[in-house]
């Protein structure tokens, strides 16, 4: 996997757009994925415009950053977790102000990581992984250059310790490839 599998999705449909806001959507949104790909801190938020807003619910709790600068020190953190993750739409709809998705959010990792998660039991040299339910909601700018907002819903939580599994003790090669 040399990309996530909704960058792919947003870049077949770009491929396609002939209307130029939507055009200016989908490259904004391929910047913000491919950026979250490299874990490029900066490269993610500079899609975000100046007063961008981050709901992340789970468990009807919104865990969201509140700030742009939050939104740095998030991201800091979600990447420095050592999760591979992947978020594979059964859903992909394109209005004037959003991109609406609706699919399943894929999170691998070695034990370790897992366990410093939450994942009970978790050891170093295990593979891991938490997969949900998640419908995620990007509103754009009104130039369709950077993102007003994230909505993400999931279902159960990727934070729920018990909704961690562990697939092997020393899998061949992990469904997920690291990046």
């Amino acid at each position: 996997m040399e990309e996530f599998t909704l960058t792919t999705i947003a870049r077949s449909r770009l491929a396609e757009e002939t209307d130029p806001r939507h055009h200016a959507m989908l490259e904004t949104i391929i910047r913000h994925l491919t950026a979250a790909w490299n874990k490029d801190v900066a490269g993610r938020v500079a899609t975000l415009s100046e007063d961008y807003s981050y709901f992340l619910w789970e468990n009807g709790i919104n865990l969201g950053p509140t700030s742009k600068e939050a939104c740095y020190q998030f991201y800091e953190y979600v990447f420095g977790t050592g999760v591979t993750s992947d978020y594979v739409p059964d859903v992909f709809i394109m209005a004037d102000n959003y991109i609406i998705c609706e699919g399943t959010e894929i999170a691998e990792c070695d034990g370790a990581d897992a366990g410093r998660l939450g994942a009970v039991g978790a050891k170093a040299g295990e593979h891991w992984r938490n997969a949900v339910q998640a419908c995620v909601l990007w509103k754009f700018a009104p130039d369709g250059m950077s993102l007003k907002s994230v909505s993400a819903y999931m279902t159960p939580s990727l934070s729920d310790p018990a909704n961690w599994k562990r697939i092997a003790d020393e899998p061949a090669e992990p469904v997920l490839a690291s990046h």
